[in-house]
């Protein structure tokens, strides 16, 4: 994950240069603690026509779920296991891992991170062709098990939110789990542990919800990170609101 001070953008882009230029292995921590995720967008992302009717179609299954079935008021994948990641900008690569756990596929975070183009920029929200993260958890999916991306605008609308939650409850209950692509911006909503006074962009692995999808769960692949000076304060495994949740994924977005 990267994280830059509002007031230090020259000194981080800085960094980020220098750290370009070093090999990709696990890093020190820093004085500055700067890694250089970035989560980036190239280019304007789009979906093509299959991707666009898979999701309406998904969609229309999670809506006639809702409808015709109970819905636990909680639910949990308990095969999404946390995974740390091996350094300050594989937080992408532990979250493949952690998502794959739940289809009972087994990658290393090294061949997550081939699988996702990931470098030291991070990994891409969207790499300028297609989205890496559903691209990569599409390649190893069993028959008839199908992730895409869905973009939320900066400040996410209710019915985002609706949306979100809906598809949250009806994966969970089938028995998967969602990539968040977080952007927290500095004093604004952020995740558990995080501080909140800079930027932070990071993925994670969401694995369940409570209160009937009001509440949504997730472990963090930054806890106790060693490249990463306040790792130590984030738990493994946090709930937040939904809404809180969504507000934090707006101008990225999550893979369902």
């Amino acid at each position: 994950m990267r994280i830059a001070a509002a007031s230090a953008v020259t000194g981080a882009c800085v960094l980020a240069l220098l750290a370009a230029a070093s090999p990709a292995q696990a890093e020190p921590r820093t004085p500055l603690d700067r890694p250089a995720e970035r989560s980036r967008i190239i280019g304007t992302p789009t979906l093509s026509a299959d991707e666009l009717a898979g999701i309406a179609a998904k969609d229309s299954r999670a809506r006639r779920q809702v409808s015709q079935r109970a819905v636990s008021s909680s639910g949990l994948v308990d095969s999404m296991r946390w995974v740390q990641q091996a350094n300050s900008y594989y937080c992408g690569p532990a979250t493949l891992v952690t998502m794959l756990k739940g289809i009972r596929v087994s990658r290393t975070q090294a061949q997550a991170a081939s699988m996702l183009g990931t470098t030291r920029n991070g990994t891409d929200w969207y790499n300028g062709t297609s989205y890496p993260m559903p691209a990569a958890i599409n390649s190893v999916a069993p028959a008839g098990v199908r992730y895409y991306a869905q973009g939320l605008n900066t400040s996410p609308t209710s019915g985002e939110k609706s949306t979100f939650k809906t598809r949250l409850v009806t994966d969970v209950n089938d028995g998967y789990g969602i990539a968040g692509n977080a952007w927290e911006i500095a004093n604004g909503p952020h995740l558990v542990g995080h501080p909140a006074d800079r930027q932070i962009f990071h993925w994670i692995p969401i694995r369940g919800y409570s209160n009937s999808g009001g509440n949504t769960h997730y472990v963090d692949p930054a806890s106790g990170a060693a490249s990463i000076s306040w790792s130590g304060g984030v738990p493994k495994s946090s709930a937040i609101t939904t809404d809180k949740m969504v507000t934090i994924l707006g101008g990225r977005g999550y893979v369902w």
